[in-house]
């Protein structure tokens, strides 16, 4: 059902916000996501839908500070995802982000790009003493747009409210914002109760009615999620934990590793063919990006690894003939004796 939040919004052009409050659009979920001390389980209390707000851009203009309003992305369609407070450090709360990201780009919901603002986090910090059960003062962090930042804006509020308690301040609830240049955060507003939105069911929408079988659907037409790929890899194929997260943390990496497998190569030396040369070459940036997309490479890269195999080929010469394809269009296998390659000063023969 739909709800409005009924205080003024000076980035919505009527002045209020319409989302979702009392019926979700999902609650009760969970994400398992590793981190340093282990896998940690987040708990997400509810994912809502409501409309996206202006941007507000403070400047000056002639000398005097202005404000002005980016009404660009007002009104889009945004999703809201609120977890249970079960993180406990800086580290899992970028981890949780970063397995989120993914989750959302491997299911097709979005490209989660936060450099473009279609994901963006924010985290509510509270700390307590050793041994306290309930949560202290609540402190939201904004302007977060990376997860270095993430994890950054996290670490210096803990350290932050901690040194306030032991000073004998008091911690006050209220809305900060993370400069990355200083690598600190600053006081924007005090920040507003549940109360202060003064919900009430938004009169002008009816109630969205979600049918069984439309969402029976969309569940048969899911990928396989990143942490079942990872488990498949690790303990199907055999492959180490960290080769397994490299290439499913990357849907192109994950795109050319099962193309691979489909036409025949074994899982370890696809997964260091994928972790190691074409990740590096897609990190060099030298290499036009079609003849890296995975299902021109694949079979390429298939019959180079198959030379390499039989021992046609040795593994410094298959790199070398890869670096050649990727880079200037040379092609993998030719019907003669022997290629140079002008890029690697070098002459190469193969049947």
């Amino acid at each position: 059902r739909w709800d409005r939040k009924n205080y003024f919004y000076p980035d919505l052009p009527k002045g209020y916000q319409i989302s979702q409050y009392q019926i979700p659009l999902a609650a009760d979920g969970r994400l398992l996501v590793e981190t340093a001390d282990g896998p940690l389980t987040v708990r997400i209390r509810r994912a809502h839908l409501e409309e996206d707000t202006a941007k507000l851009v403070h400047a000056e203009l002639d000398g005097r500070p202005v404000s002005l309003v980016d009404f660009n992305r007002s009104g889009a369609p945004l999703m809201e995802i609120v977890t249970e407070p079960d993180i406990r450090t800086a580290e899992g709360a970028r981890r949780y982000a970063e397995e989120l990201q993914l989750l959302l780009r491997t299911i097709g919901a979005s490209d989660a790009d936060m450099e473009r603002g279609q994901l963006r986090v924010e985290a509510n910090v509270s700390v307590r003493p050793r041994g306290a059960t309930g949560l202290g003062t609540r402190i939201e962090i904004k302007n977060m747009n990376s997860f270095r930042s993430v994890e950054r804006a996290i670490a210096y509020e803990i350290e932050r409210q901690a040194a306030a308690l032991e000073a004998g301040a008091a911690l006050r609830q209220e809305t900060r914002g993370w400069d990355e240049n200083r690598g600190l955060t600053y006081v924007m507003r005090v920040k507003e109760s549940e109360d202060d939105y003064r919900y009430f069911p938004e009169p002008d929408l009816p109630p969205l009615r979600i049918e069984p079988a439309w969402l029976e659907a969309i569940r048969a037409e899911l990928p396989e999620l990143p942490a079942a790929r990872r488990a498949r890899y690790r303990d199907v194929l055999g492959l180490p934990a960290a080769d397994a997260a490299v290439i499913v943390g990357d849907l192109a990496a994950t795109a050319l590793f099962e193309a691979l497998l489909d036409a025949g190569v074994a899982a370890r030396p696809a997964a260091n063919w994928v972790t190691g040369e074409y990740l590096r070459h897609r990190k060099a940036g030298t290499a036009p990006a079609e003849r890296l997309a995975p299902e021109r490479l694949a079979p390429e890269l298939a019959r180079l690894v198959g030379l390499v195999e039989t021992g046609r080929l040795t593994l410094a010469s298959a790199k070398a003939i890869l670096a050649a394809h990727v880079e200037g269009g040379e092609p993998v296998e030719r019907d003669r004796k022997s290629t140079r390659l002008n890029s690697s000063h070098m002459s190469i023969s193969y049947a």
